[in-house]
């Protein structure tokens, strides 16, 4: 038998078998009734053109249908005056305006951690603190992590709270969560130093007790490149001012990294380089001899 297909916001999209007089209110329900965000007055029917051409454009060989179908699938006066041909293709359109809810988030100390549906497509990171009653006293925003498709993304939360209008207050998407943390108590120190350790936080320590209590550099440590990752992802390196090593701030929760130096291998000089290294010597001689 010759068949049709209801495609779209419908539950079993697909082929359908066709019988004559056939309406789309029973395509629609054979195909199991609307799907969630599914609208009735946007129903298109495409159909093929066997011989009624009139008032077509000659490159035309497709017909389209725009007709609407009440949501319980009564018929109405258009549709009884309609009816559905063999290969029609049913297709029912979704709601501009449907989507289904996307949620991110928020962890930590908050005083209403939890999931949020993302109110528009326009909410941005600072806007989820407010619903989720602001953060504890014991919080620390400076810490705070940002994740996005299961990756840290290194965003200052303290800044954008404080500005909002800052680039890094990114749009939220589905899968966004934030955690903010306690107050860290600990530094983390690795790399070439003599002892790679978890050290207590000082407020009245500077960069170089730190490394004091991790036993000092070690002979291959690269100083200069010395870099302290914040709780938050931020990374900051080492400056240079004259001759001075100007190492970054440490926080609450940093880590310090010490890069070691990569020794160079020692270049092997050619046959042809050290045959043109003694005629330049040659040369050289005879010249200061000449001189003399």
């Amino acid at each position: 038998g010759y068949k049709l297909h209801v495609l779209g916001s419908v539950i079993i999209p697909g082929e359908l078998d066709y019988y004559e007089g056939m309406t789309i209110s029973d395509a629609i329900f054979k195909a199991g009734g609307y799907a969630e965000g599914g609208i009735p007055y946007r129903i298109e029917v495409s159909r093929r053109i066997i011989s009624d051409t009139t008032g077509l454009l000659p490159e035309q060989n497709v017909q389209i249908y725009t007709l609407n179908v009440s949501e319980n699938l009564t018929l109405n006066e258009q549709e009884q005056q309609f009816k559905l041909k063999p290969f029609d293709i049913v297709v029912i359109r979704k709601s501009p305006r449907y989507e289904s809810q996307k949620t991110v988030a928020i962890l930590g100390e908050v005083n209403f951690p939890g999931t949020y549906s993302i109110l528009s497509n326009f909410e941005r990171i600072t806007d989820i603190f407010p619903r989720a009653g602001g953060l504890k006293k014991e919080a620390y925003l400076k810490g705070a992590r940002f994740y996005r498709d299961g990756e840290l993304v290194a965003v200052d939360l303290n800044a954008i709270i404080v500005k909002p209008s800052l680039p890094a207050n990114l749009l939220l998407k589905f899968g966004d969560s934030l955690y903010v943390p306690r107050v860290a108590e600990t530094i983390r120190i690795e790399g070439s130093i003599q002892n790679p350790s978890l050290v207590n936080y000082d407020p009245n320590f500077q960069f170089g007790d730190y490394i004091s209590q991790a036993g000092g550099f070690l002979e291959n440590a690269l100083k200069k490149r010395t870099y302290v990752t914040s709780p938050n992802g931020r990374t900051f390196r080492t400056k240079k001012f004259l001759f001075i090593n100007i190492y970054p701030k440490v926080e609450p929760g940093a880590t310090i990294t010490v890069p070691v130096k990569t020794e160079r291998p020692e270049r092997v000089t050619t046959t042809g380089e050290k045959i043109a290294i003694l005629s330049l010597i040659s040369t050289l001689a005879l010249t200061v001899i000449r001189l003399f």
